[in-house]
């Protein structure tokens, strides 16, 4: 079989054309410092890529979920410190008012001190955190807690609704206490006792009536409600720590699946270097054939 003339320029065209296209992969390999380019480069390797992409974007998601249910459960948190400290006030007043030598406007003085701890303690069923009532159950939009002027003295238009967070495959928080377990609404956390709403109205008026026996029984329904709002807000504390341990969790899982994923996908810099100042060599050499091939005529042929 006779080699002509245009199959060597057609073979060396082909042989060109392939060391650009090698050429050109390996720059832009070493420019994004990604091995993969396209599905074709290493089908196995862009599959098992895709879906660590998609893992570590199901990460991030848990990761804010964490981030959020930390920030409304350090909110609750302070809330319900705010509440026993209220809650302790209301019996050191009780305390004082249980004194049957108490002068008139002594019991007066010490029940309207009792009244700025009602509202304190209104505001504080009322809180809002970014726009959403705290203590309202899942009816965030509702305000929770409103006066009546009767008895009882406040009413309760959220709901025994909890929020829960995904922190993980099958895996929730509860972040949220809802209003008529905090206060105890309607019995909702002891139906043997008053909300402290109604306890607080009640030791106002006894002590305003001068009843010592009424206000000793406040006292005893205000140790009541201050030990139920220490044990929510230390089972607030064990979730908060819980957040914390999912968080430290989750970065490691993070950093374990980046790893894995730099390996399928990163360019090793130093061996795509080598490659491809070998590549331009080469792609150089063929093109200089070429140019050689290019100018025979016909004689130099023959001679």
């Amino acid at each position: 079989m006779r080699v002509s003339t245009p199959m060597i320029m057609g073979n060396l065209a082909q042989r060109i054309a392939d060391n650009a296209e090698r050429l050109y992969r390996l720059q832009q390999q070493i420019s994004s410092g990604k091995r993969i380019q396209a599905p074709s480069d290493d089908p196995v390797g862009a599959s098992r890529a895709a879906q660590m992409r998609s893992s570590l974007a199901q990460l991030a998601q848990y990761a804010a979920n964490v981030d959020l249910g930390s920030q409304k459960l350090k909110t609750v948190d302070g809330l319900l410190g705010d509440l026993a400290t209220t809650l302790r006030s209301a019996r050191d007043l009780a305390l004082q008012g249980a004194n049957g030598a108490l002068a008139e406007d002594s019991r007066s003085g010490l029940a309207s001190v009792v009244d700025d701890l009602i509202r304190q303690v209104t505001a504080i069923a009322n809180s809002e955190s970014g726009g959403y009532y705290v203590f309202a159950g899942l009816k965030t939009l509702t305000t929770p807690f409103a006066s009546t002027g009767g008895t009882p003295p406040v009413s309760y238009a959220g709901d025994s609704g909890t929020q829960n967070i995904e922190v993980g495959r099958n895996a929730t928080i509860v972040v949220s206490v809802s209003g008529d377990q905090v206060f105890n609404m309607n019995g909702a956390a002891d139906p043997a006792l008053d909300d402290v709403f109604t306890t607080l109205t009640k030791l106002r008026d006894e002590i305003l009536a001068g009843d010592n026996a009424g206000v000793s029984q406040r006292i005893t329904d205000l140790d009541a409600q201050l030990g139920r709002a220490l044990v929510l807000r230390a089972d607030v504390g064990g979730k908060l720590q819980q957040l914390d341990l999912c968080a430290t969790q989750l970065q490691n899982v993070q950093l374990s699946v980046q790893d894995a994923l730099s390996k399928t996908e990163d360019v090793d810099l130093a061996q795509a270097a080598v490659d491809l100042q070998a590549q331009q060599n080469l792609y150089q050499a063929t093109a200089a054939v070429a140019a050689q091939v290019s100018q025979w005529t016909l004689l130099n042929y023959l001679t």
